[in-house]
């Protein structure tokens, strides 16, 4: 029998709903096309390279470059990779800004005992992985809403300081990630900056975020 956290899955709808209503309220939705099935055989093919990958930070900076090399030669076919790519930059910032969010409030939840490696040195540490199931109202077909799952996921190890401290502190730098690539895909959204601006920074400052994880785990000792 599958158990069910009553108080989880209630946390996850109210986080949907709330996310929805921004999306719904600030003209954020998209309407469903076949050009968004693009994104799943991109991301599949990234999750085979590493599993970090599998964020749309990567996949939609991808198409994004790809679309502008298929303009650019003049191919029939670009329309397939036409994308609302401004309001899925703004997407992915609110979905970091609501995993930060998350993680920072369940930093004491679904944390385990691990051991491994430091300096050649078998040491112990813990390991966490948090996962949340959010209900989406952000597709419209023929002015109806569809609602979409999106799993946000953050995971981690630490051996230099307690995990509920580290999932706090890397909550922090993920909701501070997720502002900034909002603000970013506002702002290319309303032609204030340009497009590219944000399309660079996603992948780049998401590859930041794991360096700072790196950052705190080359300390020595336990904190």
């Amino acid at each position: 029998m599958i158990s069910i956290n009553k108080n989880k899955l209630i946390k996850e709808i109210i986080v949907g709903c709330i996310l929805s209503f921004i999306m719904i309220r600030f003209g954020l939705t998209m309407p469903f096309t076949l050009n968004l099935l693009i994104i799943i055989p991109v991301s599949v093919v990234y999750s085979l390279i590493d599993k970090r990958f599998t964020c749309l930070s990567y996949t939609i900076a991808t198409l994004y470059l790809i679309y502008n090399i298929v303009l650019k030669l003049g191919i029939s076919n670009a329309s397939l990779l036409r994308l609302p790519y401004e309001k899925f930059i703004i997407l992915i910032g609110i979905l970091h800004i609501a995993e930060g969010v998350m993680t920072i409030c369940a930093a004491k939840e679904d944390n385990e005992v691990t051991v491994g490696y430091k300096e050649n040195r078998l040491v112990g540490g813990y390991r966490t992985c948090k996962r949340w199931t959010i209900p989406l109202f952000l597709f419209q077909v023929k002015g109806i809403y569809i609602p979409v799952l999106v799993i946000l996921v953050y995971a981690g190890e630490s051996f230099t300081m307690s995990i509920q401290k580290k999932s706090r502190v890397m909550g922090r730098w993920i909701l501070l990630y997720g502002m900034m690539i909002s603000l970013l895909g506002y702002l290319g959204l309303k032609q204030l900056l340009p497009l590219e601006l944000a399309v660079i920074c996603m992948p780049i400052f998401h590859e930041i975020l794991f360096e700072i994880n790196e950052k705190i785990e080359n300390k020595n000792s336990i904190t």
